[in-house]
């Protein structure tokens, strides 16, 4: 049996050799795999010392950008000095790598580099290219947003370099990069909301009038405006308030608070990002609208009338912060209720709707009391069995009645204006859903450019604008020779509707009795559009007339002509020039026909 030399068997383990065999006698298991060693060192060449790990990114992206050489990330081993963190070359079988050294003591990242090469050549090209990257930032700040409508036109345009899925990408990090991460938590809300609640000098910077973070509760409310917006309302009576939907991925409504001038144009004052519309959120809307109206103009801010939708929530918000104001329903509301309720019975539809139009013309809430019960009348003689009466009157008549023109002549009764910015809003998110996050940013934008609109392109009319195309109506109107009955106060006056030159006693004794008794609702119906009453305004102010341009927008040729009668407005020579022809018609207009073939 032969002896194994221990000093030629093994080597010593500080000398860094592996401990091998070099003679096996009988028994022993010669053919056995050899152990493998630990294996040559990689060398690291030091690159560069960066002082932060965002530092790092920015390196590493530039790095790939100007070598063509993508990095990803391998392992990460912990040491003395701090975590290393260990980059490959994500070509397939490269051996080329590059390490940062996150330091424990200090902030400073160490970036070094493997001795291995790249075995492989850089692509002819990688990434979007420049040229791609500028048009897809031209059109991105015109509107176009969707991945697959900018493929299509940089394809048009013959820059072939982009792919849907680079667009892609590239589209998320450029939202990233302006509006933030995608994902926020309350906490980052919260301190979003803290770094922006002091007010600014500057008037139409955008800031957090009032907020509410409540991650136990799942719920937020963020109120932003402006200075410049709140300026803006001081001098409002009329105040509108609605929310809108389909704005973010976690389904929180946006809650705007608005005024309107004397020619009904809508301003935003307050936009609030909320998780949900009860009457704690209306409030909360409402009340920070309000204290930060008074504290611009240092004087109590108290409308006359609400306007919004017959949601309870929004009703009892307005009872406890503006008590004393005129909670209006929108007509424009009830009346898409009717035809929901309705959308399966045509014919009663039809007639249904008729009559609730004529009753929304009621001139004072008497009328509209009288006026009303003749319509339930008459829809219980001709439909006895429909449940729709009961409903109409219980919904509509007792609960929400404030939704008739004569409730309020100087307000909208319609939310038309303010729902006509949830379009507006959904323009600046290319009507995607965005998340919270980046949706309060996209906010900060917007609201700004609405108070920049204040100041030349919207400005606040406290009085109803006369358009040339009124006082032409009025003059053309003048020219037809109508005259007026007057009662005994002088400033009241009967003008005849339709082709009628003038009224008779008898005719104006009828429409007194109609509007006075509500006999029937026929009747009625019949002598609400014979006769329009004007009444001359005071001090220089434009007359009211109740026919349903005058009674909806304050502004009609009745009112002008009664105003040119008293002396207190004239009419301007361009409006007196004829108009050539006729305006076109609604619809479609008819084709030419053929040569010989006389048309009209």
């Amino acid at each position: 049996m032969e002896n194994i030399d221990s000093d030629d068997a093994f080597q010593d383990e500080g000398s860094g050799a592996s401990r091998s065999i070099v003679n096996s006698g009988p028994g022993t298991p010669a053919d056995l795999p050899r152990k493998s060693g630990r294996g040559k060192a990689k060398v690291w060449e030091k690159l560069i010392v960066l002082g932060s790990h965002d530092e790092f990114l920015e390196w590493l992206r530039k790095e790939e950008s100007d070598h063509q050489q993508r990095w990803t990330k391998k392992k990460e081993n912990p040491s003395s000095e701090g975590m290393k963190r260990i980059y490959r070359c994500r070509h397939r079988d490269c051996k080329a790598e590059i390490s940062a050294l996150y330091h424990a003591r200090n902030t400073n990242v160490t970036v070094s580099r493997a001795a291995n090469e790249h075995t492989h050549q850089a692509p002819a090209s990688w990434g979007l290219s420049s040229e791609a990257k500028e048009a897809i930032n031209d059109l991105y700040r015109d509107g176009v947003r969707k991945p697959l409508q900018l493929y299509n036109i940089l394809r048009s345009r013959g820059i072939s370099t982009a792919n849907k899925t680079q667009i892609d990408n590239f589209l998320k990090r450029k939202r990233e990069k302006e509006h933030g991460p995608p994902s926020v938590t309350y906490h980052d809300i919260s301190e979003w909301c803290e770094q922006r609640s002091a007010p600014p000098s500057d008037e139409h910077e955008v800031y957090v009038v009032k907020h509410l973070v409540d991650a136990a509760l799942g719920r937020v409310c963020v109120v932003m405006s402006t200075k410049a917006l709140q300026r803006v309302a001081t001098g409002a009576k009329v105040v509108h308030t609605d929310a809108t939907y389909k704005l973010t991925w976690q389904g929180f409504p946006a809650i705007v608070a608005s005024v309107s001038d004397a020619d009904r144009h809508v301003t935003p004052v307050a936009f609030a990002v909320s998780s949900g519309e009860t009457k704690d959120d209306y409030e909360m809307v409402l009340r920070a609208m309000k204290q930060a109206i008074e504290a611009v103009s240092g004087e109590p801010f108290e409308p006359r009338v609400i306007v919004a939708d017959a949601a309870e929530a929004i009703t009892l918000a307005v009872e406890a912060v503006f008590p004393r104001a005129l909670r209006r329903v929108c007509w424009f509301h009830v009346r898409k209720n009717v035809e929901s309720y309705l959308r399966r019975q045509s014919a009663m539809k039809k007639a249904c709707l008729e009559d609730i139009s004529v009753l929304q013309l009621a001139q004072s809430e008497e009328e509209f009391s009288r006026a009303s019960v003749a319509m339930l009348a008459k829809w219980e003689r001709q439909w006895p069995e429909s449940d729709f009466r009961k409903h109409f009157q219980k919904q509509w008549l007792e609960k929400n009645s404030s939704w008739y023109e004569g409730i309020d002549v100087e307000s909208p009764s319609t939310n038309n204006g303010l729902e006509a910015f949830n379009n507006v809003i959904k323009s600046y998110t290319c009507r995607e859903r965005l998340p919270v996050g980046q949706f309060l940013s996209t906010c900060d934008h917007m609201i700004k450019e609405w108070s920049l609109d204040t100041t030349d392109r919207r400005p606040f009319h406290e009085e109803p604008s006369v358009s040339t195309r009124h006082y032409r109506d009025a003059w053309m109107y003048m020219q037809e020779g109508k005259e007026p009955l007057y009662l005994d106060d002088g400033r009241t006056m009967f003008l005849p509707a339709g082709s009628k030159k003038g009224l008779t006693v008898e005719e104006l004794s009828a429409y007194i009795q109609a509007m006075d008794s509500c006999e029937s609702f026929e009747q009625y119906a019949e002598q609400r559009f014979a006769v329009w009453v004007v009444k001359a305004g005071e001090n220089g102010q434009m007359a009211t007339c109740s026919c349903p341009v005058g009674m909806k927008q304050r502004v009609c040729k009745h009112a002008i002509t009664v105003g040119v009668w008293k002396g207190t407005i004239t009419i301007p020579d361009v409006a007196k020039h004829a108009v050539i022809g006729q305006k076109r018609k609604r619809g479609r207009p008819t084709a030419t026909r053929p040569a010989l073939v006389r048309q009209d």
